[in-house]
C-alpha cells in the first residue's frame, strides 16, 4: 500500500473465517483513509454476497475447500 503507483490490491485467502478475511479488509480501510473496498463479485452470478462487497465461497456453495477475495482501491 505504500507504493505510490499501486491503485488496486487483491487480498485473498484459502479460508472462510471472518477474522482472516472481512476483519482484515475492514481494519485496513479503517486505518487507511485513502483506500476503499470495491466490489469483488462483479460478474460472479450465483453467489449471495449478503450485501458485502467481498466474496466468500464456502465448501457448501462450490466444489472447493472455501476461499475469500477482497479488493481495495486507492481513493481518487
Amino acid at each position: 500500500m505504500s507504493f505510490p503507483n499501486v491503485q488496486r490490491i487483491s487480498y485473498s485467502t484459502c479460508s472462510i473465517h471472518d477474522r482472516e478475511n472481512d476483519t482484515v479488509i475492514n481494519n485496513v480501510i479503517q486505518n487507511n483513509e485513502n483506500w476503499n473496498i470495491i466490489d469483488a463479485k462483479t460478474g460472479m452470478e450465483g453467489f449471495d454476497g449478503k450485501g458485502k462487497r467481498t466474496l466468500t465461497v464456502t465448501p457448501f456453495t462450490a466444489a472447493t475447500n472455501g476461499f475469500f477475495v477482497g479488493l481495495i482501491e486507492r481513493a481518487e
